[in-house]
C-alpha cells in the first residue's frame, strides 16, 4: 500500500491561510465585547453545517468514499466554522484583500518550483 503525504508546499499554503483567517478575524478575538454572542453562534454552526454536507458531497467523488466523505467532512466543517466567524464579525477588507493576493502569488511560486512525480 502506497503512503501518501503532504508536501512541505502544501503545508505552508495551510499556514499562510490561517495567518489570512486570523489577520481578518483578528478584531472578532481581539474585542469580543464588539461582537453579538447569538449571532456568532448562530453564523459558526450554520458554516460548520453547510460546511460538512459540502465536503461530504465533495468526498463522494472521491476514489475512495468513505475516506474521501470523512476527510471532505471535516475539512468541509472547519472551512464552514472559519466562515461563519468572518460573517459574524466586523468586516476589515484589507486584510482579505491583501491575503488573497499573497496566496495566490504563493500558490503560483509553489506551483512553478514544485516537482511533480
Amino acid at each position: 500500500m502506497q503512503r501518501t503525504t503532504f508536501s512541505i508546499a502544501s503545508i505552508m499554503l495551510l499556514m499562510a491561510v490561517l495567518a489570512v483567517f486570523f489577520a481578518a478575524a483578528g478584531d472578532t478575538f481581539r474585542e469580543p465585547g464588539r461582537v453579538n454572542k447569538d449571532l456568532m453562534i448562530g453564523c459558526a454552526i450554520g458554516g460548520t453545517l453547510v460546511g460538512l454536507l459540502l465536503g461530504a458531497v465533495i468526498g463522494l467523488n472521491q476514489t475512495k468514499r468513505f475516506f474521501g466523505t470523512l476527510i471532505g467532512s471535516f475539512s468541509g466543517g472547519l472551512a464552514g466554522l472559519a466562515a461563519g466567524i468572518l460573517v459574524a464579525g466586523p468586516f476589515r477588507p484589507a486584510p482579505l484583500l491583501i491575503g488573497s493576493v499573497v496566496l495566490i502569488l504563493f500558490g503560483a511560486v509553489v506551483r512553478r518550483f514544485s516537482h511533480s512525480r
